[in-house]
């Protein structure tokens, strides 16, 4: 397990990754994983070539009261996305999702019922 930072600029959110996103993340088996478990310090050159690093993350968020704050958990990881496609992907998603448009008299779409919200249900307490 490897816990990360993930930070766009305007907030940073704690990232928990098992085995599976790991190796990916890092590029590597699971073997050579399971070196770093015996010798942490092997890890250190694999932990520096992260940093600054564009990463693409999917999972879930989660409420870790403990610490009470909003944790994503990894399902999968993608390093250095291409930013271009991550847009033209965005623009298309924005395409087929928008509102269309109503005349005035009629009553606004509530924010609840945009995707990109996280509600109540989806936030997870572990």
């Amino acid at each position: 397990m490897l816990n990360l930072f993930l930070d766009d600029g305007s907030e940073s959110i704690r990232v928990v990754c098992f085995r599976r996103q790991l190796t990916r993340l890092l590029s590597i088996s699971e073997i050579e994983l399971e070196k770093f478990m015996g010798e942490p310090i092997l890890f250190d050159d694999k932990r520096n070539m992260l940093l600054g690093s564009m990463l693409k993350v999917n999972g879930r968020i989660v409420k870790n009261a403990m610490f009470d704050r909003l944790e994503l958990i990894a399902s999968l990881v993608f390093l250095n996305p291409d930013p271009t496609q991550e847009i033209e992907r965005l623009k298309e998603k924005n395409q087929t999702t928008l509102i269309p448009d109503h005349p005035a008299d009629e009553e606004e779409p509530s924010i609840d019922s945009a995707e990109e919200f996280v509600k109540d249900e989806d936030v997870v307490d572990e």
